[in-house]
């Protein structure tokens, strides 16, 4: 718990300071300055001033009722008026309890005098606060109520710290825990919720918002951890050290109208989360802007802004290629500067002077290595800008590889030399899609995928073969696929990712295929690969086809802020496959897990703008019920979880190309 104020057993390690003199005596003053009253016991009611809300222990009132009637009542009441004429105690909670348990008793009555002394009411609110911390330690929601009354009477958490003996960025934490969901605070005054689990909360400004994290975490996790509760807050969001954010800068990003979701509770200042689908789009753009500069202060050809630097080996080897950087000629003023600068470096001591030294080098030398392009490489060539680190890499002299792009059975007009082809970024189709989302709706997606590959054997082992051959013909690095031939099967994984999880269409498809083809297979298979030479080959082609499709694993995330397409769509094109033959949205399995405004972007994406409007108007949970009916029947799905050539539902209810004759042979 980062909040150590409410540990009064282990003072050394809270921000509690003690009363400061000056503060001590002014309370001290004023309470001398009151006059002594006798009140009878039936004007006296609990203030509702009083900071101390969580019930004494039953023990407690009995003690303190024993020890008032065997020796009297030996310390006054501090109380202040009411509207109604009553006396409100503010200070004295306990005795008060004590002295109506003994009216109860009929022990004493009614008329019983008791001595107060009366104060205004924003003195009450101090003295309760004082004497409930300096007696029983108040509970971190009395804390939060009493610090709320004093904010609203115009103190600033300064003035509150200063009057209580507690800091200031205390004061600001509880104030930040005042604005939870009075039902929050009702859950933590019952120590049902801690308070670790309300800082996590408190990150989210909306108290229905927190309401419906607090339960969406809780349904999943019982005790609802408050780690789960900030992510579940916080998942499209970076932090604000993050090097990304560093390098747009929290001035940039706010002209953006991005806004920073300040921490409270973190142990360092300033601390807080960003939204991270804008800060992925400004760090875009300020690349593209740096790119362009260079591009046309240098002259290059074209230049390119992208999330990682170009390498020539994988994806990129398909579409680029990286010149090594020329040894730059330096003039004989250059050469001269460097020497000195050398010869000044050897001489420092400490290494910020050297360091510092080295930057001056690193120009010099760098800008002789960039007028050593030639014309010609600059004219064939571009520049491409990415972040490294937070910082901007820069790599000149990267040439586009040509690629032929004619029609089949088309002869080219043209030489191949003259068509340059270049992959630019895909967009980020999932954009605004929460990560756990992303990966929950992807493992769903794979799994379909895996059960379809098994209806289409043939399909599946001219897969395999092309696998195999790309690792044997070509070094494994053909174009990206979705096939692990290491043939790790991740069903655990999806299983407990998709919504659907082992009750879904296609998971029961898959398991039923499963147990048919484990009976095919020969006794002590798995000590003598030998047996299955006698394997005849429809059952050897139903075995490949079923192991390859477990090897699809196209389960999706999002790094530095960008999705790329899922390695799903060629598959899914080549198996003339739908997402909507396995899977139907449901409010259990997709629906809930949206925001409201999705919800009703999904069934504005649907064309039932209608259903679209009413939802608007709908809690979540009824939203999500109200549009998995209106989607029932519909086959609609969305467009980030599909192939851009998914046909339309109408097209979709054509009988897809499966190979059952052979699928499902004994």
């Amino acid at each position: 718990m980062s909040v150590t104020e409410f540990k009064a057993k282990t003072p050394a390690k809270t921000s509690k300071k003690a009363v400061k003199p000056a503060e001590a005596a002014a309370l001290k003053a004023a309470l001398e300055a009151a006059q002594i009253e006798m009140v009878p016991l039936s004007a006296l009611v609990k203030s509702p001033l009083n900071v101390r809300t969580i019930p004494y222990p039953p023990e407690s009132v009995r003690e303190m009722a024993d020890s008032i009637l065997a020796i009297g009542l030996i310390q006054n009441l501090v109380v202040h008026t009411l509207p109604d004429g009553l006396s409100g105690v503010a200070a004295g909670g306990r005795r008060l309890a004590a002295l109506q348990l003994l009216q109860r008793e009929q022990r004493i009555d009614a008329g019983h005098q008791v001595i107060v002394k009366r104060v205004s009411d924003e003195l009450a609110v101090v003295a309760s606060m004082v004497e409930n911390n300096n007696r029983v330690a108040m509970h971190p929601a009395e804390q939060i109520s009493g610090f709320r009354t004093l904010s609203e009477q115009g103190k600033t958490p300064a003035q509150i710290g200063d009057q209580l003996g507690y800091s200031s960025r205390h004061v600001q934490r509880m104030l930040k825990l005042a604005n939870l969901a009075p039902e929050l605070i009702v859950l933590l005054a019952e120590n049902t919720l801690d308070v670790e689990q309300c800082q996590a909360l408190s990150l989210e400004s909306d108290p229905a918002r927190q309401i419906q994290v607090y339960e969406q975490v809780k349904a999943s996790y019982s005790n609802a951890p408050a780690h789960l509760l900030k992510r579940a807050i916080t998942d499209t969001e970076i932090s604000v050290r993050d090097a990304r954010f560093m390098f747009v800068g929290r001035e940039a990003y706010e002209a953006a109208g991005g806004e920073v979701r300040e921490d409270l509770f973190s142990a360092q200042e300033g601390d807080g989360t960003a939204d991270g689908v804008l800060v992925g789009r400004l760090v875009q753009e300020k690349m593209e802007s740096a790119a362009l500069a260079i591009e046309m202060q240098e002259g290059w050809a074209w230049s390119l802004a992208r999330e990682g630097a170009v390498r020539n080996y994988g994806d990129d080897r398909e579409h680029y290629l990286v010149l090594p950087e020329p040894e730059g000629e330096l003039s004989a003023d250059e050469q001269q500067r460097l020497d000195e600068l050398y010869a000044t470096q050897d001489a420092t001591e400490t290494f910020e002077d050297e360091a510092a030294i080295q930057v001056l080098i690193d120009e010099i030398e760098e800008a002789a290595s960039i007028r050593a392009w030639t014309p010609e490489q600059k004219a064939a060539c571009g520049v491409v800008v990415s972040l490294s680190d937070g910082e901007l890499r820069i790599q000149r002299g990267v040439q586009k590889k040509v690629q032929e792009v004619v029609a089949v059975g088309q002869e080219s007009p043209v030489s191949q030399a003259s068509i340059h082809v270049v992959a630019s970024s895909t967009p980020d189709v999932a954009e605004g899609i929460s990560v756990p989302l992303l990966k929950k709706m992807s493992s769903e997606r794979t799994l379909a995928v895996q059960a379809e590959l098994v209806r289409q054997p043939h399909k599946a082992v001219a897969l395999m073969v092309w696998r195999l051959c790309s690792c044997v013909f070509d070094y494994c690095t053909t174009t990206r696929h979705p096939f692990v031939l290491r043939l790790e099967v991740h069903h655990s994984g999806l299983t407990s990712e998709a919504p659907t999880g082992q009750e879904g269409q296609a998971w029961l498809a898959l398991m039923q295929e499963k147990a048919r083809l484990e009976a095919l297979l020969p006794e002590g298979w798995r000590k003598d690969f030998t047996t299955f030479i006698g394997l005849d080959g429809q059952t050897l082609m139903s075995l490949m086809a079923f192991c390859t499709a477990c090897s699809v694993d196209g389960v999706q995330t999002r790094e530095h802020g960008h999705t790329r397409r899922s390695d799903l769509d060629g598959v899914e094109a080549a198996l003339g496959f739908h997402l909507r033959d396995w899977w139907q949205p449901t409010a259990d399995n997709f629906l809930g897990l949206l925001s409201k405004n999705q919800i009703v972007a999904a069934l504005k994406d649907a064309g039932l703008t209608g259903a679209a409007s009413d939802a608007e108007k709908m809690k979540k949970g009824d939203a999500a019920s109200h549009a998995e009916q209106w989607l029932s029947g519909t086959r609609w799905v969305p467009g980030w979880m599909q192939s851009p050539d998914a046909a339309t539902p109408e097209e979709a209810n054509t009988t897809p190309d499966t190979d059952e004759s052979t699928s499902h042979a004994a």
